[in-house]
């Protein structure tokens, strides 16, 4: 398994293809760390406006080849269950 980020321009190049795209691993959070002081260096500020910007447009051009996401976990049949009423007061 790789990261859909690793390996887009390949798929986009027709290199490889996605099989069972159905199937997918969940999603993962992707952080930006940098050190936090009162004044932000605006080079720091721009780079995290374009990561943001480009990692959008990624998953954009990245979604012809995916199918929509399924749940990372699917429900577990009989999850939900009821409980009984609470007894009216007397």
């Amino acid at each position: 398994m790789k990261s859909i980020w690793d390996v887009s321009a390949d798929i986009r190049a027709g290199r490889l293809v996605v099989v069972l795209p159905e199937w997918r691993t969940p999603d993962v959070p992707l952080y930006a760390l940098y050190q936090r002081s009162r004044y932000m260096a605006p080079r720091v500020r721009v780079l995290i406006d374009f990561l943001a910007v480009r990692f959008t447009q990624m998953a954009a051009d990245m979604a012809p080849w995916l199918a929509d996401p399924a749940p990372a976990h699917p429900p577990r049949r009989n999850a939900a269950v009821k409980r009984p009423a609470a007894p009216a007061p007397r």
